[in-house]
């Protein structure tokens, strides 16, 4: 098959209902198949999927238990057939009105294809990011200008060659929550992109419900996992740089249009690591160092600097309370350069 839509799930069955019905409405003769990834759901997912196991354009793997995202990530890359594959959130909807326009692209055979999203009731991503006139861009130099989270963070984003994938190669990004971009960085870092600026992928904005229910999991997971992943995060970004050290701080970007860089995630996922009793083992300090090393400003470089001493010790609430300060320093300082920044463009 042409084209292989991969799509993670966990206990989202009424969403994943939603969009397999549409795909199965709406795919009609395009060469077209979709792989989901349970991974260990315990609602009726399996009785969503049972009425199209049948069906020769379908196929369904079941997880015994949760993975995690980046493990059923992985396996949807190891398991895919399809000559393209195209992750897709269980809880995204498809247009298939641009499904031409993306079928005319591959036939070009691209190693990577670039695919518009939109948020319902805001412009799509080509028109924020002033793409609509470009038909395709080098892989690196998006990155640089939309930051590496930024470009390659979105799961749907993306379409890519299935043979130009390095499988062997995915299980070292497990644990970062990122798998998919690192992938992509690590597979597709010299590619020419294709870019189908048609709306192909539709995304519901997040219900107040659904906000809080994800900061109250980040909040119960501070000093834990999360934060961890960061760690991992970290290690894949520093590797991504050592093959690409002519990149410009500017991939460090976290948002679209901020100046908050990844280093001030990292050195806040640190802090809450030490506040909770864990210890940052050297390697991770030394990281952190050289990744603060790219950013210009030096609230920075001496917030790591801080950072390591404190890892020797068992900081007390005056300690801890400093180093909070510090923090707040090095975010308005990286705020400053972006209003510097702003007002020099109006």
């Amino acid at each position: 098959m042409l084209l292989e839509i991969c799509i993670p799930t966990w206990n989202r069955a009424d969403r994943l209902a939603t969009l397999l019905a549409s795909i199965a409405a709406h795919r009609g003769d395009w060469d077209i198949g979709v792989l989901v990834s349970d991974n260990g759901s315990s609602d009726n997912t399996g009785a969503v999927i049972a009425p199209y196991c049948s069906e020769p354009w379908f196929r369904y793997q079941r997880h015994p238990a949760n993975l995690g995202f980046d493990a059923n990530i992985a396996s949807l890359i190891r398991s895919g057939r399809g000559e393209y594959l195209w992750l897709q959130g269980d809880d995204d909807e498809l247009d298939f009105k641009a499904i031409p326009a993306l079928f005319a692209t591959l036939q070009t055979k691209p190693a990577l294809v670039w695919t518009n999203i939109q948020l319902r009731g805001a412009p799509s991503v080509s028109e924020q990011r002033g793409l609509l006139d470009r038909a395709s861009s080098p892989l690196l130099e998006m990155v640089q200008r939309f930051g590496f989270f930024g470009c390659l963070g979105g799961l749907a984003h993306f379409v890519f060659r299935r043979e130009h994938a390095n499988p062997a190669a995915i299980g070292a990004f497990v644990g970062s929550n990122y798998l998919h971009a690192f992938m992509l960085a690590s597979s597709y870092a010299d590619a020419e992109v294709r870019l189908v600026h048609e709306v192909l992928t539709y995304v519901a904005p997040r219900t107040a419900e659904e906000s809080s229910a994800y900061e109250a999991r980040w909040e119960m997971q501070r000093g834990g996992a999360w934060d961890r992943a960061v760690l991992a995060q970290a290690a894949c970004l520093d590797a991504f740089l050592a093959r690409h050290p002519d990149l410009s701080p500017t991939l460090f970007r976290m948002y679209e249009g901020a100046h908050y860089p990844f280093q001030l995630l990292l050195l806040k996922s640190i802090g809450c690591l030490l506040f909770a009793g864990e210890t940052v083992p050297e390697d991770v300090l030394v990281r952190l160092a050289r990744l603060c090393d790219r950013i210009p400003h030096p609230s920075y470089r001496e917030l790591a600097a801080a950072t390591r001493v404190l890892a020797s010790q068992r900081p007390d609430q005056d300690a801890q309370a400093i180093w909070w300060q510090q923090y707040r320093v090095a975010g308005h300082s990286d705020w400053l350069a972006g209003a510097e920044q702003r007002s020099a463009a109006a």
